[in-house]
C-alpha cells in the first residue's frame, strides 16, 4: 500500500513540477511588479518574493537532483537553514526605521552569500560575493563574501574590468561562464584569479541598480546552468531588500 502511495506521489511530481517551475516565477514576478508600482504595497512585494522563492527552489532542486543527486533531506536543510531566514528578515523591513533597514541589509547580504555556499556545497571551494554599487555609481565594493580566499577586489570605472562590470549592473544583466579557458565574453573583463567558472547577476528593483551577486569556483565545469537559477533568485530577493533600505 505504501509503495503505491509513494509511486503516486512521484508520478504527480513528475507532471506538476514542470508546471510549477513556469507558473510560480511568472506569478511572483507579476505580484512584485504590481507592488513596485503602488505605494506601500509591501504585502504584494513580500508575497511575490515568497512565490519566486518557492518556484526557484523547485526548479533548482529538480534539476540539481539530475546533476548531483540532491536528496529530500538536503532540500529541507537548505530551506530551513539558508533561505527561510532571508525571507523572514526581508518581511520585517517595511516596519523598521531607515537606520534599522540599512543595518539589516548588511546582515542580509551576509546571509545570501552563506546561503549560496550552503546550496552549492557539492562544488569544491565555491565562493559567493555581494558587491554594492557606491553612491557615485562609478564603483562597486565588496559588501559580503563567503567561501575561499581573501576579500574580493572591488570595481572602479577607471579600469576596463570596472567599466564592464558596472555596465553589466546598469543594464540589469546576468552572465554565466562554465569555462573561462574556452569562453571569455565581451561584456566581462574579470581578473580570473583562482577561478575558472563563475555566475554573476545584477541586483535590481523597480528599474534601479544596486549591485551584483557573484558565485565562482576554481575548477571549470563545476557550476552548471541550473545554478544560475538560484543565483538570480537571491539577486531578486536582495533587490527588494536594497530598495527597502534605500527608501526614506
Amino acid at each position: 500500500m505504501s509503495t503505491n502511495i509513494s509511486d503516486s506521489i512521484k508520478g504527480s511530481y513528475r507532471w506538476t513540477a514542470p508546471v510549477l517551475v513556469i507558473a510560480l516565477p511568472v506569478g511572483g514576478a507579476f505580484m512584485i511588479s504590481l507592488g513596485e508600482n503602488r505605494p506601500n504595497s509591501w504585502i504584494l512585494l513580500i508575497s511575490g518574493a515568497g512565490i519566486l522563492l518557492i518556484g526557484g527552489l523547485i526548479q533548482f532542486f529538480d534539476q540539481r537532483s539530475k546533476f548531483r543527486g540532491a536528496t529530500e533531506p538536503r532540500f529541507r536543510v537548505a530551506v530551513k537553514d539558508a533561505l527561510q531566514p532571508i525571507v523572514e528578515d526581508i518581511s520585517t523591513m517595511p516596519y523598521l526605521s531607515k537606520l534599522q533597514r540599512e543595518s539589516l541589509l548588511s546582515k542580509l547580504a551576509a546571509s545570501c552569500t552563506a546561503a549560496l555556499v550552503l546550496l552549492l556545497h557539492g562544488v569544491p571551494r565555491v565562493r559567493a560575493v555581494v558587491f554594492k554599487l557606491n553612491n557615485s555609481r562609478r564603483s562597486m565594493s565588496c559588501m559580503s563574501y563567503y567561501g575561499r580566499g581573501q576579500t574580493p577586489k572591488g570595481f572602479d570605472a577607471s579600469t576596463p574590468r570596472g567599466d564592464r562590470a558596472l555596465d553589466l549592473v546598469a543594464a540589469g544583466k546576468n552572465i554565466f561562464v562554465p569555462n573561462l579557458d574556452k569562453q571569455k565574453p565581451s561584456e566581462w573583463e574579470g581578473s580570473g584569479e583562482d577561478y575558472k567558472t563563475f555566475i554573476s547577476a545584477a541586483i535590481t528593483a523597480s528599474g534601479n541598480s544596486f549591485g551584483m551577486i557573484t558565485v565562482d569556483a576554481p575548477r571549470a565545469g563545476d557550476l552548471v546552468d541550473t545554478d544560475m537559477q538560484v543565483v538570480r533568485l537571491l539577486a531578486d530577493l536582495l533587490g527588494i531588500a536594497f530598495a527597502e533600505a534605500d527608501r526614506p
